[in-house]
């Protein structure tokens, strides 16, 4: 453990090793107290800064000076032969074995905020639930209110780890549920907070200040998500912009700290400050793809694949932010980037292909309304007048009909031809052969223009037959001329 304050671990050792003397106890039980307290408190702050190794070296400095004080404790209590002595010394063992489970506490706290950090919800939620339970026992044996936050925070974090375990899963509406849960026990947290004075409990209230924000920030990436998903793109995008304004907000305010402060004490905030300036172009990237498809949505082509470029951009300023950080996330959302960077291309191959079929689309209903002018335009002169393609699909079906009739009543005609032909004293070849394509024609598959085409064509062999033959043909007169005149 690396620290510049006036009291060191070899400090605490030898502080130890002297408790049992009895004129310099106090004192170096005393020191002893300094030592956990500021230990306890080192910890915890740098927890919340996410400098874990350290957070864990205050956190084991603490529990190895507990171990060491307890056992020489415990020996002077046995061998005071002093009852008032004997009580201080159980007090000074109550204390110290408080600090003891302070330290165990924290160790589950700072590991379960780790596991949070490190994407690892599952491992959290234990950690967690483990300081919850303990800091609740601290509270009960000391009634400090401090330990009911502390085991409040521990739950509300459990909340969070919960969400983002669903986050991870894709289940987004639940995700928002426990981070809204998590949100609601941090409110609350800070309302019982605001009655406190002490700069211990000020300094806990700002910090749940900050988490509530991170809170609202993960129900906003989680709407933004959920609506993408959706292919609601406009909402998505209002979400994303709420988003990136709260991490521009928190940005400025790490940057306004660290003005603050000497250069000595700025690590961990250069830290956070690049993570959050990361955080920021990482979503800025996504909010671009969502615009980018809303822009698609409305066939404005250039400026969807502006906004799919523009993500290339921002994820290579997050990149660079990310890279400086050693908060265990900005590893997570830099691998991520690294992993999906090619999607970029998918998005700009798929907006081209679809303005390429739109295009072509578009292309062919310009066709097929210039072909539609000209239809109306020819069936004018027909003094048939249409306005739409209903109205053509009347005039065509009425003309099937008509059509239909027609055929019916020629094949009709020409039985009656066929059976007036029984009759007149033609020629036996030339009868046989009008019998025969007669015939053919009456039971002919053919329909429409075609059948009547070849019906026209009989009707003017026949037609010349009865002009040479002269009135031994009368009889057939009246059906020629009226196969003649139904297909003119």
């Amino acid at each position: 453990m690396d620290d510049n304050s006036v009291i060191t671990f070899q400090d605490v050792q030898s502080a130890a090793a002297k408790l049992r003397n009895s004129e310099t106890f106090t004192q170096n039980f005393d020191l002893i107290l300094e030592f956990l307290s500021r230990s306890y408190n080192i910890s915890l702050n740098e927890t919340d800064t996410q400098n874990f190794q350290r957070a864990y070296e205050f956190i084991s400095a603490g529990l190895e000076t507990c171990n060491m004080t307890l056992p020489v404790l415990g020996i002077l209590t046995d061998e005071s032969p002093d009852a008032e002595m004997k009580t201080s010394l159980n007090g000074k063992i109550i204390t110290v074995e408080i600090y003891k489970l302070k330290f165990i506490a924290a160790n589950n706290f700072t590991t379960g905020i780790f596991h949070y950090s490190n994407r690892n919800p599952g491992m959290a939620n234990q950690f967690f639930f483990e300081s919850e339970k303990i800091f609740k026992e601290l509270f009960n044996k000391t009634k400090d209110s401090y330990f009911v936050i502390m085991s409040d925070n521990s739950k509300n974090y459990k909340h969070m780890s919960e969400g983002l375990e669903k986050f991870i899963t894709g289940d987004l509406i639940d995700a928002r549920k426990n981070y809204q849960l998590a949100k609601i026990g941090f409110e609350d947290t800070i309302d019982k907070l605001e009655r406190e004075t002490s700069d211990e409990m000020k300094y806990i209230k700002n910090r749940m200040e900050f988490i509530c924000r991170e809170c609202t920030n993960i129900l906003y990436l989680s709407n933004a998500q959920y609506y993408s998903r959706s292919k609601n793109y406009k909402l998505a995008v209002e979400n994303y912009d709420k988003l990136l304004d709260m991490l521009k907000q928190i940005t400025e305010e790490y940057k306004a700290e660290e003005a603050d402060q000497n250069d000595e004490s700025n690590s961990g905030i250069d830290s956070a400050i690049n993570f959050y300036e990361g955080n920021y172009f990482y979503n800025l990237g996504f909010r671009n793809i969502a615009k980018g498809h809303e822009y698609q949505e409305f066939e404005k082509w250039d400026e969807a694949l502006e906004c799919f470029e523009n993500t290339r951009t921002a994820w290579t300023k997050a990149t660079v932010f990310l890279l400086k950080s050693n908060i265990p996330q900005a590893v997570s959302l830099q691998e991520f980037i690294s992993q999906n960077e090619f999607t970029i291309d998918q998005y700009i191959s798929a907006c081209l292909k679809e303005r390429e079929q739109k295009t072509k689309i578009s292309e062919l209903e310009n066709k097929v309304k210039l072909q539609q002018e000209e239809l109306f335009n020819m069936l004018k002169p027909a003094g048939i007048t249409v306005n739409n393609i209903q109205d053509i699909n009347n005039t065509v079906e009425q003309n099937v009909q008509v059509v239909q009739k027609i055929e019916n009543k020629t094949r009709e005609s020409i039985k009656d031809l066929l059976e007036l032909m029984k009759s007149v004293p033609l020629d036996d070849s030339m009868k046989k052969e009008i019998e025969t394509e007669g015939k053919e024609l009456v039971e002919s598959k053919e329909k429409g223009v075609k059948f009547l085409d070849k019906a026209k064509s009989f009707t003017e062999k026949v037609s010349g037959i009865v002009k040479n033959v002269g009135e031994i043909a009368t009889p057939l007169i009246p059906v020629v001329k009226a196969l003649t005149m139904m297909l003119v």
